[in-house]
């Protein structure tokens, strides 16, 4: 890639690049080259660090994000859902509290599903 972007003119580009070492280890690098003319020849200068530590630093604030973003969803939905059944839920105490015994089995079936929501 590094010849590829010299070829193609361009004189000052960041590349990133896995290494793995004989012990297993593996290390993401990043590549910051400037390419120049010294007495009529291309010649690079490249500056490399290990940036594996940030990018597993950054994948771990995406992930925490995403779990915010999931909470945030969770408590709007519970709030959506809780309204209304607790409106229902009165409203059933206020039935309830009349006479008439034909209803009242509906108004505990009804009750008891308000209840298991």
């Amino acid at each position: 890639r590094l010849l590829e972007k010299i070829k193609k003119g361009q004189t000052s580009f960041t590349l990133q690049d896995e290494y793995v070492f004989p012990t297993g280890k593996v290390i993401t690098t990043e590549f910051s080259v400037r390419v120049f003319n010294l007495n009529g020849k291309k010649v690079f200068l490249s500056i490399s660090r290990d940036i594996t530590e940030r990018l597993k630093t950054e994948e771990l604030l995406r992930k925490s994000e995403k779990l915010a973003v999931v909470g945030q969803l969770a408590t709007v939905m519970a709030h959506e859902i809780n309204n209304p059944l607790t409106a229902m839920k009165g409203f059933m105490q206020l039935l309830k509290s009349t006479e008439n015994e034909n209803n009242q089995v509906y108004i505990n079936i009804v009750s008891s599903e308000i209840e298991r929501i």
